[in-house]
C-alpha cells in the first residue's frame, strides 16, 4: 500500500471523484459513497449515511508512517481511498476527471442518503 502523501499529486481540478463501491455475488455492485473535489480544496462525499459517518472521522494508512486522512485533505483524501478501499469486498476507483455536471455540483456540502 502506498502512502498517497508521499506520492506527486496530479492535477485534478475541482470536481474530479472517487467512488467506493460494495461488491456483491456475481457482478453485483453497490455504491457506497461518491467523493467530489471542491473549489475550495476540500472533499465532499455523499452516500450511504453509515459509511459517510465512518468517512469522517478518518482514514487511517499505515505506511510509510501512520497517517490520518479527512475530507479536509482534499486531493490527499481521494488518494486514501484509493489505498485504503482496494478489497474483494470494497473497491474504491480512480480519481475520475470530472463532467461539466460534476464541476458544477463541486460547491455542495456532506450529505448522505437515508
Amino acid at each position: 500500500m502506498t502512502n498517497p502523501a508521499r506520492q506527486p499529486a496530479p492535477n485534478h481540478p475541482p470536481g474530479s471523484f472517487v467512488e467506493v463501491y460494495r461488491i456483491g455475488r456475481g457482478t453485483e455492485k453497490t455504491l457506497l459513497a461518491r467523493c467530489v473535489l471542491q473549489q475550495d480544496g476540500t472533499a465532499r462525499c455523499v452516500g450511504d449515511a453509515n459509511f459517510i459517518r465512518e468517512l469522517t472521522t478518518g482514514i487511517t494508512l499505515a505506511y510509510p508512517t501512520p497517517r490520518s486522512f479527512l475530507p479536509a485533505d482534499g486531493l490527499a483524501f481521494l488518494q486514501a481511498l484509493q489505498s485504503a478501499y482496494q478489497s474483494a469486498y470494497i473497491n474504491a476507483t480512480d480519481i475520475q476527471p470530472p463532467s461539466a455536471g460534476e464541476q458544477a455540483a463541486s460547491t455542495g456540502t456532506v450529505s448522505s442518503n437515508r
